[in-house]
C-alpha cells in the first residue's frame, strides 16, 4: 500500500512542474499610414503647411519628421518652414505588437516673387549684396501728400528687416548703392525739381542705415549714374555733365568721372568732353584702373548723331589707357550703355537696338538682336554667362534674358506677372544681379491695376542660372 501511495503523490506533483499555457493574442491588422498637405505644391518659406493625418486612430502613437530638425507626435500638424530647399517628410504610426509603418514625402519650398509695399508707389532704383548675404535696397516711395526716399534691408531669403525713410523735400534721387569697404553703405543721386539734374549727392551710412555724412558736388547740370566702391575705400562716380564740343562751341550732356576719398573728400573730375564720349551707363573698377562703354559722336560734329559704341579704361586718376570704338549708322537718340565683363569677354547693351560681344582685349567678336524689349543694364555671372533686364518703360513689363559667352541666348523670362488680366504685364526693370550663392535677383516695380499705374509694389524674385525661381 505503501508503495501505491508513493506513485499516486507523484501522479499528483508532475502535472503541476508543466509550463503555463499560452493564451493566444488577437489578430493585430497592419497599421494603416497616410497624410495629406495643404497646400498640396507650390510651399513657400514662412507660410503654415498644413499636415493632415488620415492614418489608424486607435491605440497608436504618431511621430513627425519634418525634415528640418523639427518633430512632432500630434495626430494632426502645422508647420513653416524657414530656409528654402528640398525637404524629406516622415510620419511613423506604432501600434503595439506591431511593426512601425513609415510613410516617406518630399517636398519643395521656395522663396518666390516679394512684393512690398511702403507708400503709395514705390520705386527701387538699386541694390547691393552685403558680406553677410544681406540685401539692400534704395529708392523713392510716394503717396499723394508725401515723398519719402527709402533705404531697405531684407535678409538672404528676402525677408524685410527694416526700412529707413528720408524726407524728399528737394527730390533728391538716389540711383545708386554700393557697400564700402569698411562695410557700410555708399548712395549716389543727384537733385533737380523736374528731371533730377543737378548738384552730385552722396550719403554714406553704416550698416543699420544710419547715416554717416551727406555731401554735394558740383555738377554742370550734370545727373550721377553709377557709383562703386574703390580698393582705397574711396568711390568713384560715373555722370553725366554738360560739355563744350570742341571746336563748335555747343553746350552737350558728356560723360564724367568723379573720384571721391573715403571721408568724400573730392579727389579729381573729368568731363570726356574732348573724347566726345556720351551716355555711359555703369562703370566697372579693375585691378588697374575703370572701365566703363558709351557711346560716341562723329567726328563731323552732328550733334545729336550716336554712331559708335566705345568701350574705355582709364588708370586710377582718370587717364585713358584703353579705347576702342566700333562705327554704326547714326542714330537719333540711345540709352545709357551699361558694360558687363568675364575674365575672357566684354559684353555691352548698346548703343541701339543690339547687343555687343568684345573679347578681353577689346576686339569686336558678335553683334546680334536685343529681345524684343529694350535692355537697360547688363551684369556677368560667375560662370562667364551674362544676364540682361529689360522693362525701360513700365508698359514693356518684366524681362530677364541670359546670353552664354558667346553670345547665345539660353533662355528669356517674364516675371512680375502679378496681374495676368492686362497685356502687356505692368511692370519695370530696375536691375538684376548674380548673388554669392550664385542666384540671380532680380528687383523692380509691380503694379497693383493694370488700367492705373498709381499704385506699385517694390518687387524682388531670386531665379537660378536656368530661370527657374527660388
Amino acid at each position: 500500500m505503501r508503495y501505491i501511495s508513493v506513485v499516486l503523490l507523484l501522479a499528483t506533483i508532475i502535472p503541476s512542474c508543466k509550463k503555463d499555457k499560452q493564451i493566444p493574442v488577437p489578430f493585430q491588422e497592419k497599421v494603416s499610414v497616410c497624410f495629406n498637405l495643404s497646400p498640396v505644391e507650390d510651399f513657400t518659406i514662412d507660410s503654415l503647411i498644413t499636415f493632415t493625418n488620415c492614418s489608424d486612430s486607435i491605440d497608436v502613437t504618431y511621430e513627425w519628421n519634418f525634415g528640418d530638425g523639427n518633430t512632432s507626435s500630434s495626430r494632426h500638424e502645422k508647420h513653416a518652414y524657414a530656409e528654402p530647399g528640398e525637404y524629406e517628410i516622415k510620419l511613423t504610426v506604432s501600434r503595439p505588437g506591431t511593426t512601425p509603418v513609415v510613410l516617406n514625402k518630399k517636398i519643395t519650398v521656395r522663396i518666390k516673387e516679394r512684393y512690398v509695399d511702403l507708400l503709395s508707389v514705390t520705386r527701387p532704383t538699386d541694390f547691393v549684396e552685403a558680406p553677410d548675404g544681406s540685401i539692400y535696397v534704395i529708392g523713392n516711395t510716394n503717396s499723394k501728400t508725401e515723398a519719402k526716399l527709402y533705404l531697405s534691408k531684407f535678409d538672404k531669403n528676402l525677408r524685410l528687416r527694416w526700412t529707413k525713410y528720408w524726407s524728399d523735400n528737394h527730390s533728391i534721387v538716389y540711383r545708386k548703392i554700393d557697400v564700402a569697404l569698411d562695410g557700410g553703405l555708399l548712395m549716389a543721386g543727384s537733385w533737380d525739381e523736374y528731371d533730377y539734374r543737378g548738384p552730385l549727392r552722396i550719403m554714406k551710412t553704416d550698416s543699420a542705415g544710419n547715416v554717416k555724412w551727406t555731401k554735394s558736388y558740383p555738377l554742370n547740370q550734370g545727373v550721377s549714374i553709377d557709383i562703386r566702391s574703390t580698393s582705397d575705400g574711396g568711390l568713384v562716380v560715373i555722370a553725366e555733365e554738360q560739355g563744350e564740343l570742341e571746336g563748335y562751341g555747343i553746350e552737350m550732356g558728356f560723360t564724367s568721372m568723379i573720384k571721391l576719398n573715403a571721408d568724400g573728400a573730392l579727389s579729381w573730375r573729368k568731363i570726356f568732353n574732348e573724347e566726345r564720349v556720351f551716355g555711359a551707363g555703369n562703370i566697372l573698377p579693375l585691378s588697374d584702373g575703370y572701365q566703363f562703354a558709351a557711346s560716341g559722336t562723329s567726328l563731323n560734329g552732328c550733334a545729336n548723331c550716336y554712331d559708335s559704341l566705345v568701350v574705355l579704361k582709364t588708370d586710377f586718376s582718370g587717364k585713358l589707357t584703353f579705347r576702342k570704338s566700333r562705327l554704326r549708322e547714326p542714330m537719333s537718340s540711345v540709352g545709357g550703355t551699361c558694360i558687363a565683363a568675364t575674365e575672357n569677354y566684354i559684353f555691352t547693351n548698346g548703343p541701339g537696338p543690339t547687343f555687343t560681344l568684345l573679347n578681353a582685349d577689346g576686339k569686336f567678336s558678335n553683334e546680334f538682336p536685343m529681345p524684343s524689349d529694350h535692355s537697360n543694364w547688363v551684369s556677368s555671372t560667375s560662370t562667364g554667362h551674362f544676364v540682361t533686364g529689360s522693362g525701360f518703360t513700365h508698359w514693356n513689363g518684366l524681362l530677364l534674358t541670359l546670353f552664354d559667352e558667346k553670345g547665345v541666348m539660353k533662355w528669356t523670362k517674364r516675371l512680375g506677372r502679378r496681374n495676368k488680366t492686362c497685356f502687356p504685364e505692368r511692370g519695370f526693370g530696375t536691375f538684376a544681379s548674380q548673388l554669392k550663392d550664385n542666384s540671380i535677383l532680380f528687383v523692380g516695380i509691380s503694379y497693383k491695376d493694370c488700367p492705373n499705374d498709381q499704385e506699385s509694389s517694390m518687387y524682388l524674385v531670386r531665379v537660378n542660372e536656368n530661370g527657374d525661381i527660388l
